[in-house]
């Protein structure tokens, strides 16, 4: 997995360029999967106004069709379809729109968020009335450090409990 910096509401963060993969496919997640991935990796999930950031500043935006969920039996249709659309970037990119990314807002409620038209309207609103359980073929995974760094001072700050860098 690849990390590119971010600033953010004057903060520096490292971000995944990407959702998570695993044999060079998109992996979809639960909440709950997500919260242990995170976990497993010391990083956590990023808040609804932080997608929305990665997504205006994203070097390749991605963008693939809603389907209706009943007609995909896995996610490999849609990370295919994502995978084609973005073989114009670079690994090194930071891509984005393609996927609901899994986030948790400030009250500690994990929920669905993103996923972009072209236009840039978001398609998915904060979500959080899933089970932790759900999981459909449009759901992903993008890590981000927990710590933010002021650029000024050189100093860290936790991400997952300042809540005034949300």
């Amino acid at each position: 997995m690849n990390f590119t910096a971010l600033m953010f509401k004057g903060y520096l963060f490292l971000v995944a360029t990407d959702f998570a993969m695993m044999n060079g496919h998109y992996i979809n997640h639960s909440a709950d999967s997500a919260k242990r991935m995170a976990n497993t990796f010391n990083m956590t999930l990023p808040s609804p106004e932080l997608v929305d950031h990665i997504y205006r500043s994203a070097t390749c935006k991605v963008h693939t069709n809603p389907k209706n969920p009943a007609s995909y039996k896995s996610g490999k249709q849609h990370s295919e379809e994502a995978l084609a659309r973005k073989s114009r970037c670079s690994n090194k990119h930071l891509v984005a729109g393609h996927y609901k990314s899994i986030v948790i807002n400030k009250e500690g409620k994990i929920g669905l968020y993103g996923w972009y038209k072209p236009t840039g309207q978001r398609i998915q609103p904060f979500y959080d009335k899933h089970s932790k359980t759900y999981m459909d073929y449009s759901q992903g995974l993008r890590l981000i450090y927990p710590y933010a760094q002021d650029p000024k001072t050189g100093k860290h700050y936790c991400y997952c409990t300042s809540y005034d860098l949300w």
